[in-house]
């Protein structure tokens, strides 16, 4: 009972005599729990609450585009394994400068989720998705008018074909301030509809062998549905979020427990000696020193855990402005929380441990003893001509810094790290800009492309004559190693896109992307539907992926290539909506392919500036904590360098340059780490709908090591302020080294 008493009082004693040490390894265990569970929880939630989305209201597995009737769902009900199959027609109607998508309702498939109102009564009422009805402003009962119609809106809901509010291909994030998809009963007319969903256990072979069958344009499954993609893209994303930043916390966790027990362990070497002299175990002294690291760890992740629950409500409400999925509310995961108290506490534990493996083997008397001061060898550098230039505050930074290169290097390690967090963060921000820019400024030369029904390629469609400029096309899917692409397939002198029309004549040009992912380069052969075509060029195309080939290309690779085309290229859309409205066709625009990225970025503003609040708390509290250290270690020598008559001002200045020195090393290596960390994580970020090309401006560097250099300006002037207020009397007491 004495003894536990003893050890209580002991390891109470270590965690006060660290209290600032102790204070700081806890906020950074806490910032980096919270950071992992808060994005981890978001992860689970998203992932539960979307897959039960998807199968209790029966998302389609395969969808088919085209012309049909009642023959082909007969068809399709022949094939073993479709449980429901149903007819619906999909219309895109504008009016007054928004589209409204005007989708069927099918039974036991793609089913809405009411989160008000009912499902509609006859032809006159209709449901409308909760993304357009927020930012629209519609209400239950308000009144949709179209051209030749008015639906009034019985119900509010989520669609699970519409977690992401997808217009087309290029439009993967549409502005529902001007896109709205409304559900309505179907007519019972006889006419064709122009989509099959379909629900069951339908592999894609027979899928798309079902599809040549009943002459469908188009056969999509599920794991292709853009819909779809985004979700798990975004899992994905959000994972590696939840990754990134904490294990940066772990590592100068690790160090500043590691520096703060190695110092105890230096410091307290006497009491160290005194304690085995008196028979206290190795073991136990071990535990004494090891609660504090301990203490800090399992505190810390019950304080990450509470300020998780804080702003989890916060940090969602962003991730839901990008999708629409019922219950994402906090949920408490008990494996959740209580492996990362665990997995905190075994790092902190673990490393105390290690920190305290040269006890063992040290024998009082040589604790009792004292550590004797290392001198280093003084003759040669006096002798040095250009050591003797330096003056006296450069050579005593430059010697502190090699006889306390422990916590020389600790303090280089914290600026390292917020340096490449802050670089990263920016650099995530400038990525995304910079391919906007590539595309759009760059790559892009179109303010608009049409689609319409199949035209003989000799035939102008009415069309181009309401255009200033227009340029044909015919895009076509093509199969690649089992996968489905696009091509497109264009006249000699395209000049829609900045691509090189001598390369479309003598093969297929392709996005980077897919030569990454075929692992192939500019004169490789690929294979398009089991025939060989030539890559001849390879480009940078940051959304809406395709390939291109000239027509006269494309009819020696596909000997029975339709003489059609299904895209317009044009310049100058003034009037464009008006004869959208005419010709029935469907279109976007530039300012529309922008919309979702611009919506992306804002979204993604609040993740980013919360990743820039964690890496500057990261930097201030390393430094902050380091420091102390490094200042209580020096309090004997800046009381001894006062009583020789030293200015506070000429001590103050040794820890300029000391820290001067540190940033000269940090923030390069800062600077190079966090673009490697941005290379490393591109790939979670890139997918066949959008390819982030990294990139961090001149200016992100500049902030960076702008906001490295304010906290270490801060911290000096807080040395500062202590070195001013010490006792002398009590400091030349003092034996610290």
């Amino acid at each position: 009972m004495v003894m536990g008493r003893t050890f209580i009082k002991l390891a109470m004693r270590k965690i006060k005599g660290h209290l600032t040490q102790f204070i700081c390894t806890m906020f950074l265990v806490a910032i980096g729990i919270a950071f992992f569970v808060t994005l981890y929880t978001i992860y689970y939630r998203y992932n539960q609450q979307t897959e039960a989305l998807f199968a209790d209201y029966h998302y389609a597995d395969v969808t088919y585009y085209g012309s049909f009737d009642v023959d082909d769902i007969a068809a399709i009900s022949e094939t073993g394994d479709v449980e429901a199959v149903a007819l619906r027609k999909v219309q895109d109607i504008e009016n007054d400068g928004i589209i409204y998508r005007i989708v069927t309702l099918t039974e036991e498939i793609n089913e809405p989720y009411y989160y008000q109102g009912q499902a509609p009564v006859g032809l006159f009422e209709c449901l409308i998705v909760n993304q357009a009805a927020q930012a629209m402003g519609y209400e239950l009962g308000d009144v949709i008018t179209l051209p030749g119609r008015e639906y009034v809106i019985s119900g509010i809901i989520a669609s699970p074909e519409y977690v992401y509010l997808v217009q087309n291909e290029r439009s993967l994030m549409a502005d529902p301030e001007t896109f709205a998809v409304i559900y309505v009963n179907a007519d019972g007319e006889t006419e064709a509809f122009n989509e099959i969903v379909v629900r069951g256990s339908i592999g894609k072979n027979t899928a798309f062998s079902i599809g040549e069958r009943i002459g469908a344009l188009r056969t999509i499954i599920k794991t292709d549905q853009i819909n779809y993609n985004l979700y798990r893209e975004d899992l994905d994303q959000i994972r590696t979020f939840a990754y990134v930043f904490p294990a940066v916390f772990m590592i100068l966790i690790i160090m500043i427990i590691y520096v703060t027990i190695k110092r105890s362990v230096i410091m307290e070497s006497k009491r160290i000696g005194f304690l085995k002299a008196l028979g206290m175990g190795e073991n136990r002294i071990i535990a004494v020193y090891s609660v504090e690291a301990l203490a800090a760890g399992l505190l810390g992740s019950v304080l990450g855990l509470i300020f998780s629950m804080m702003v989890y409500d916060t940090i969602i409400s962003l991730f839901a402005a990008m999708f629409e999925v019922p219950g994402l509310g906090f949920k408490a995961y008990p494996v959740l929380i209580a492996g990362a108290i665990i997995f905190a506490g075994i790092i902190c534990l673990a490393v105390a441990l290690f920190s305290l493996t040269g006890i063992h083997k040290v024998m009082p008397a040589e604790l009792i003893r004292g550590r004797i001061p290392v001198v280093a060898g003084g003759k040669k550098t006096k002798e040095n001509k250009a050591w003797s230039l330096l003056s006296f505050n450069t050579k005593y930074a430059i010697k502190s810094a090699i006889r306390n290169k422990g916590r020389f290097i600790a303090l280089i390690l914290g600026n390292i790290g917020s340096c490449a967090l802050l670089v990263f963060a920016l650099g995530f921000h400038n990525s995304i800009t910079h391919t906007e820019r590539q595309h759009f400024d760059e790559f892009v030369r179109y303010d608009a492309m049409i689609e319409i029904d199949a035209v003989p390629w000799e035939t102008d469609h009415p069309l181009l004559v309401s255009f200033t400029e227009s340029s044909r096309a015919l895009a076509l899917p093509v199969s690649v190693n089992g996968k489905e692409y696009k091509i497109i397939i264009v006249d000699d002198d395209f000049d829609m896109l900045d691509i090189d029309n001598d390369k479309l004549s003598v093969g297929v040009i392709i996005p980077e992307y897919y030569a990454d992912i075929w692992n192939a380069e500019e004169g490789d052969k690929i294979k398009l539907n089991g025939v060989e075509a030539v890559i001849s060029e390879t480009v940078k195309q940051g959304f809406g992926l395709a390939m291109y080939a000239s027509y006269r290309y494309a009819a020696t690779v596909f000997p029975d290539l339709p003489q059609v085309y299904n895209i317009i290229f044009v310049r100058g859309i003034r009037d464009i909506a008006r004869l959208s409205e005419t010709y029935g066709f469907k279109y976007t625009t530039i300012d529309n392919d922008r919309v979702w990225l611009t919506a992306l970025m804002e979204n993604l503003e609040a993740l980013i500036l919360f990743m820039l609040v964690c890496a500057a708390a990261l930097g201030i509290t390393i430094l902050y904590a380091i420091g102390q250290i490094n200042l209580s270690a020096r309090e004997y020598e800046y009381m001894f360098m006062g009583v020789l008559g030293y200015p506070e001002k000429q001590i103050v200045l040794a820890c300029v340059k000391e820290a001067a020195m540190q940033l000269m090393i940090a923030l390069p290596a800062g600077f190079v780490i966090g673009n490697v960390i941005l290379n490393m994580v591109k790939g979670e970020f890139t997918s066949e709908n959008f390819v982030i090309y990294p990139a961090i401006y001149w200016t992100s560097y500049l902030a960076a090591a702008v906001t490295v250099l304010v906290m270490s300006a801060v911290m000096i002037m807080i040395s500062a302020w202590k070195i001013n207020h010490l006792n002398i009397a009590e400091g030349i007491k003092v034996r610290d080294e």
